[in-house]
């Protein structure tokens, strides 16, 4: 029962939130501050942004039980099993929200105020039920997946700077790969929800290979612009490079086995699509880690 109270705040997902929206304020921090000085706001980050993710989350479930509960990899969320009930899960979220907007307000920026609003707002209002009328609906909802940065950034700076706009980027172009090559991988399911992203609207692949590839290979040169802007130090824009092209291999592989795909293929594209998942889940987090250990 009480696991359950974890589980419908996807985790998986608000715990990414918080944790670039927390790395982009420490990088945000000048180098020479005092710790003592450092971990309120990176608390209230942290808290903030948690508390906001998991808001958007469940209400992003409620809106999406019917949904839910046509695929396998969501049938048993709490809310489609009714372990947590809809008006439990309704004051949850509120309180959560209402929490989040609360600490948003007093103890960050203003900026950060309005992205934190922004983003629940654009996933849950726009993102959610968007998903079942538009191709798009991918890129659409990649916008307050990419925000969390901005919030970071923006507690400490008060201000819209080219490094907002960089981890901003960063986080729109993993993004595609990211959820597309899960898309793939749960495609079925999605058809069965009637969800029109591009792995189940583009039966040849084309598209799909062409949108993944080409956000493979922006990256790259967008990763490196930390150092380009003298956030990070040469060390991060070297390490960025190897694992850049490690990661433009994996999405290359995926791209090009879809292309080539045939009924014969499809375990090989599946195990290409998997292999991109896991590497979209090793890039983000080394990516930070590089800016955080080199960071200027």
């Amino acid at each position: 029962m009480i696991k359950d109270y974890w589980i419908i705040l996807k985790p998986e997902l608000t715990l990414l939130s918080v944790f670039t929206a927390t790395m982009s304020a420490y990088l945000a921090i000048p180098t020479n501050e005092l710790f003592i000085n450092i971990y309120p706001i990176l608390l209230n980050v942290t808290l903030a942004t948690f508390l906001l993710g998991g808001s958007a989350a469940i209400l992003n479930q409620l809106l999406e039980i019917n949904l839910d509960s046509l695929m396998k990899r969501t049938e048993n969320r709490p809310l489609v099993k009714n372990r947590i009930s809809k008006k439990v899960a309704w004051i949850y979220a509120f309180v959560l929200g209402i929490s989040g907007v609360l600490i948003s307000y007093y103890s960050l920026s203003n900026l950060a105020f309005i992205f934190g609003i922004f983003t629940i707002i654009s996933y849950v209002v726009f993102y959610t039920p968007i998903k079942r009328l538009s191709v798009f609906s991918t890129i659409i909802g990649a916008i307050p997946g990419a925000l969390p940065p901005v919030i970071g950034w923006t507690a400490v700076t008060n201000s819209i700077d080219a490094e907002t706009w960089i981890l901003f980027a960063i986080l729109f172009l993993w993004q595609i790969p990211h959820f597309y090559s899960l898309g793939w991988m749960y495609r079925k399911d999605y058809e069965r929800a009637n969800f029109k992203i591009l792995p189940v609207t583009d039966q040849k692949g084309s598209s799909l290979s062409l949108q993944v590839l080409f956000n493979v290979l922006l990256i790259f040169p967008i990763s490196l612009l930390p150092a380009v802007v003298e956030l990070a130090s040469i060390e991060y824009f070297y390490s960025m490079i190897v694992v850049g092209i490690i990661f433009i291999f994996y999405g290359v592989r995926f791209s090009f086995s879809l292309l080539n795909k045939g009924d014969e293929e499809v375990v090989k594209i599946n195990r290409s699509a998997r292999h991109l998942f896991y590497a979209t889940l090793i890039y983000l987090p080394l990516l930070f880690l590089f800016l955080a250990i080199w960071k200027i």
